[in-house]
């Protein structure tokens, strides 16, 4: 969002550039969460080092 597009912010690239980001894929994304207002989730495809999933025990 911050980084491609006509609005690249280069103050937002150059701290990216030095960041260590760690994704959280979720099993489920909930109606209030950010991933499900941006249709963007509840899996992350790019834009991070490190990727965790959350497991979801079925009961």
């Amino acid at each position: 969002m911050f980084l491609d597009g006509p609005y690249r912010d280069p103050h937002y690239e150059a701290r990216r550039e030095d960041a260590f980001i760690v994704a959280v894929n979720c099993g489920k994304s909930g109606g209030t969460c950010f991933c499900a207002s941006m249709n963007a989730g509840p899996k992350v495809s790019q834009g991070f080092d490190l990727a965790i999933a959350e497991l979801v025990e079925e009961g």
